[in-house]
């Protein structure tokens, strides 16, 4: 059985006093060893598809770990929301028409339509189901 090898990242901040980056190195540095380097690792994943197209992969690794990455960064943020007990947005979609048609944070409604203009998108259809007049209608003529 083959041991895994370990790669070494070292860094060093010093941040100012009052800064954000102090706030967050105070934060980081009042936790254990293991779990600040968790904290940190999960932070720094941001940057694996950045790392992967620099490293020469091919575009549809870079694209893999481009929506990997979303999806944790998502999850991050919803466990962020929890442990500080925000409640996130409530997203209303107009059945049929795929656009947002408000959404709510705390009770409090915000329309989105209000305060941008939007256009209505076709809704998708079953691929393979649509017929030439369905493209020119999407594309003209």
């Amino acid at each position: 059985m083959s041991r895994r090898v370990r790669k070494s990242l070292s860094l060093r901040l010093q941040p100012y006093e009052g800064t954000p980056l102090a706030e967050i190195a105070s934060y980081l540095n009042s936790l254990d060893r293991p779990e600040a380097n968790q904290r940190v690792g999960d932070i720094l994943t941001f940057l694996l598809p950045i790392a992967r197209k620099y490293s020469g992969e091919s575009t549809e690794e870079v694209e893999k770990a481009y929506w990997s990455t979303y999806a944790t960064i998502e999850r991050l943020f919803y466990l962020m929301a929890q442990e500080l007990r925000i409640q996130l947005p409530q997203v209303q979609v107009q059945p049929g028409t795929g656009i947002v048609a408000n959404i709510s944070v705390n009770g409090n409604k915000l329309d989105v339509a209000s305060v941008m203009e939007w256009q209505e998108m076709p809704v998708p259809q079953i691929m393979g189901k649509g017929t030439v007049a369905d493209v020119d209608a999407l594309f003209g003529d």
